[in-house]
């Protein structure tokens, strides 16, 4: 089971996390993404992507998981508002919640 897990890690780690059109064949891998960050706890990126939908206007242009050190994981998601600005957003993806931000007018940090 753990070596099961641990190559499903390892395959996650090295996937990029931006949806993909639905006309590619690699839309076929999008439940296997969800699958695997469900089984280690993460929050989905669709639904941390929905949140900042909500919260910012604008589109992702990018996003990937990133450890520092394995045991956290955060989304690193770049994201183009409708006035042409670009904002990086590190989200928690344990608990989905924003944890710093760059590019907003105050490069504010959500969390303090």
């Amino acid at each position: 089971m753990r070596r099961r897990v641990a190559i499903a890690a390892a395959f996650l780690m090295t996937m990029t996390l931006a949806p993909e059109p639905a006309s590619t064949p690699a839309q076929a891998h999008e439940p296997l993404r969800v699958i695997l960050a469900s089984s280690e706890g993460l929050v989905p990126l669709e639904q941390v992507l929905s949140m900042l939908r909500k919260r910012y206007s604008g589109e992702q242009l990018d996003a990937q998981i990133v450890r520092n050190p394995p045991s956290l994981v955060f989304y690193e998601i770049q994201w183009l508002t409708r006035e042409g600005r670009k904002i990086v957003f590190i989200v928690n993806a344990r608990d989905g919640k924003i944890v710093a931000t760059r590019g907003l007018e105050s490069d504010e940090n959500p969390s303090r």
